[in-house]
């Protein structure tokens, strides 16, 4: 069985008390937290389940965390599903604080209301009924410059 002891400005973690791991600086506590501060050295941080899989990885290094592995490739890489903790209940982004571009497949909308899937085709886009199973083509047409 793992654990993790912090002690005497120390962070010590191993699988039995001869294989330990000790992370040097000190711990500090602000609105019930501990803090552990490195010092001047950056350290990787890792947590892994019983099968060795990456549950969650901190590359001090380059400023990433990945949640599912090891080699995050931006601040937060993710590998798999993120979801809100409850149905309905939490925004990505806000008026005030927009992500700049989305990338992803078809566009999925639903709610109380409707349940639309935005498809894109080779030659066009179109939208999709999920309800109905009716698929309609969207006509866009040039702009001229």
């Amino acid at each position: 069985m793992a654990f993790i002891n912090a002690f005497s400005g120390s962070l010590v973690a191993g699988s039995d008390t001869s294989h330990n791991h000790r992370l040097t600086g000190s711990f500090s506590q602000k609105s019930g937290k501990v803090i552990f501060n490195g010092g001047q050295e950056a350290y990787d941080f890792q947590i892994k389940s019983d099968d060795d899989a990456n549950i969650l990885y901190v590359d001090a290094s380059e400023d990433k965390i990945g949640i599912g592995t090891a080699t995050p490739a931006a601040k937060l890489d993710v590998a798999g599903n993120v979801f809100p903790a409850a149905d309905n209940s939490y925004d990505l982004g806000s008026t005030g604080k927009r992500w700049r571009n989305i990338y992803t497949g078809d566009l999925h909308l639903r709610n109380e209301r409707g349940d639309w899937t935005i498809v894109e085709e080779e030659d066009f886009l179109c939208v999709v009924n999920n309800k109905t199973g009716k698929k309609y083509e969207m006509v866009l047409k040039p702009i001229d410059d």
